[in-house]
């Protein structure tokens, strides 16, 4: 079992007990007791149990998404309760010894659950997971997200010399400061940041167009007056930036770029702005601030949107690790206040069956979302009455998906009405089919 989900599992925010039993001698209520010695926020699903509210069922807890479950129950309710955890967007799933058969096992692979399976009980193995674990166990959990976001097991990459081969004669790159060694999987400019690029650039014909108003860029020739109104754009999970530095040095006053990432990356985030950012001497530029936000973080989401809502976010290669699905979603929910908010997600398509699940079960239920495509000229031919012949007429359609060459996609979506979450979405699922992409 990796030490890593089993304590990740125990640092959750709430925890619930399937199968918790009144008598005192069962598994059951041994796991609901050790939720208990340990401060452990947990309802049991039972009747009252260790004077404990308890619950019917799993539908009804406060914030399943943000609930850690703990199974001791039959192999065959187990498999009813993994089919409801699955509806809920529950991530976080053990268990318990006897809970488990084939199908149980078979189910949770094919709904893509990352669930504690075929291991030590959580009496024996939860209080032992700070020792399996030191090098997370120690640290706060800012560390401990940094962790599991940026320095993988088997962590294998090098900075990038540039945009692919495809797409280095279309674009004019920041050559921005990079350090794998130092900040991991942040510390690299990935393909998408290049692909966000291409899309908000004045070079790029695509449907739909970028939701930035003309008015806001710096360089635009045309007669728009000059905009009095901020316009707040938000970069998520930054890395080393690349994005939001861009879209700054494009963009006129009032707008204003905040940059995010974990605490730990600022520096390096902070470092690229200071050597790549300098406001223009006629007070007209963009203001760009660097700032905290830890997905998942409510107390950081607030911070960010004390001064009014984003009209913005972009995210830039973020969909990698199932672990932080849930999180991420969060973070974009609760800052999505306004129905006017825009995301624009720059995605690399590596595991099409772990991150489908992103579309899928977590920001497709709070979000629509559709592919950026290209537009390509087409020549039709029309025929001329007047001069009794035929005209040929020159026009921009819908062509392929803006970056697919290089399996990497442009989302833009906004949140659903509230009330409006669905139980899972497959509008990325009939895309990538019906592109006939061979991931």
């Amino acid at each position: 079992m990796n030490p890593v989900t089993a304590y990740r599992f125990i640092t959750g925010n709430q925890f619930a007990v399937v199968g918790a039993s009144t008598d005192r001698s069962k598994y059951g209520n041994r796991v609901l007791r050790w939720y208990q010695s340990n401060n452990l926020p947990v309802v049991p699903k039972e009747t009252t149990v260790e004077s404990i509210t308890a619950i019917a069922s799993i539908d009804q807890l406060n914030d399943p998404m943000n609930t850690a479950i703990s199974i001791i129950t039959p192999p065959k309710v187990t498999l009813e309760v993994l089919k409801k955890a699955k509806e809920l967007g529950i991530q976080k799933i053990w268990l318990q010894p006897g809970a488990e058969d084939k199908a149980v096992l078979d189910y949770a692979r094919d709904a893509e659950l990352d669930i504690i399976a075929g291991g030590p009980c959580i009496l024996v193995l939860g209080p032992a997971s700070t020792q399996m674990a030191p090098a997370i166990s120690d640290c706060s959990r800012d560390d401990h997200d940094f962790l599991i976001g940026n320095r993988p097991e088997g962590l294998n990459v090098v900075a990038t010399q540039g945009p692919p081969s495809a797409w280095k004669d279309q674009l004019s790159h920041l050559s921005l400061k990079q350090d794998v060694e130092e900040f991991g999987l942040a510390g690299k400019i990935w393909q998408a940041a290049y692909i966000l690029q291409s899309y908000f650039s004045s070079d790029t014909q695509t449907e739909p167009k970028p939701s930035i108003p003309p008015e806001y860029f710096r360089n635009n020739n045309t007669s728009y007056s000059t905009p009095t109104k901020p316009y707040r754009i938000l970069e998520l999970g930054a890395g080393t930036g690349y994005v939001g530095i861009w879209l700054a040095k494009m963009l006129r006053k009032p707008c204003e770029v905040i940059i995010t990432d974990l605490e730990q990356i600022l520096p390096l985030i902070q470092d690229n702005v200071n050597a790549h950012y300098e406001p223009v001497m006629d007070g007209d530029s963009a203001t760009v601030r660097v700032e905290r936000l830890h997905w998942g973080n409510s107390k950081d989401t607030a911070n960010i949107i004390r001064d009014g809502p984003i009209d913005l976010i972009v995210i830039s290669d973020c969909v990698y690790f199932p672990e932080l699905f849930n999180i991420l979603t969060t973070t974009l929910v609760e800052i999505c206040t306004s129905p006017e908010t825009k995301i624009v997600i720059g995605y690399k398509c590596r595991s099409l069956e772990k991150e489908s699940g992103f579309w899928q079960d977590y920001f497709g239920r709070y979000f629509e979302y559709e592919p950026v495509r290209k537009l390509e000229p087409e020549e039709r031919v029309d025929n001329d009455e007047k001069e009794e012949g035929k005209t040929k007429v020159k026009q921009v359609v819908p062509g392929g998906l803006l970056g697919e060459e290089e399996q990497v996609y442009v989302f833009i979506g906004n949140r659903r009405p509230r009330g409006l979450i669905k139980a899972a979405d497959d509008t990325f699922t009939t895309l990538m089919f019906c592109n006939m992409i061979d991931i």
